[in-house]
C-alpha cells in the first residue's frame, strides 16, 4: 500500500479556524492535534498525511499561490478584497457573519 503523501492546507485562526477543524472532524478525519495550540503555527499529523498552517486571513491566498500550502480555507470577503488569483473550489457555508446598522428614529441621513 502506498503512504498517502502530505496535504498542507493554510487556515485562518480563530473562529473560521474551529470551524473548519469541527468539518474536518465530522468528516471522520483526525484533527485532535490542533487542540494544544500554545503559540504554534504549524502543525503536523501523527501519521504525517497532514500539515495545517494558521495564518492571517490576507496571507492564506499567497501562501497558495507560493505553493507553500496545497489549499487554504478563507473567508469570501477576503477572496474578494484582496484577489490573488486563487480559485474558489467549495463554499463551505460556514463563517457566515451578520451586518447591523442601527440608529435613532429621528436621524436623516439624507437631509
Amino acid at each position: 500500500m502506498q503512504k498517502m503523501s502530505n496535504l498542507t492546507i493554510a487556515l485562518t485562526k480563530g473562529r473560521l479556524e474551529q470551524q473548519t477543524l469541527t468539518l474536518f472532524d465530522e468528516a471522520g478525519i483526525d484533527v485532535s492535534f490542533m487542540q494544544q495550540k500554545q503559540r504554534k503555527l504549524v502543525f503536523n499529523s501523527p501519521d504525517g498525511s497532514l500539515t495545517f498552517l494558521l495564518v492571517k486571513a490576507v496571507d492564506v491566498g499567497t501562501y497558495v499561490r507560493h505553493g507553500v500550502a496545497d489549499l487554504g480555507v478563507v473567508g469570501k470577503d477576503v477572496l474578494l478584497e484582496h484577489p490573488s488569483g486563487c480559485y474558489e473550489m467549495l463554499d463551505l457555508a460556514i463563517g457566515k457573519c451578520k451586518f447591523s446598522v442601527a440608529s435613532t428614529a429621528d436621524y436623516q441621513p439624507y437631509d
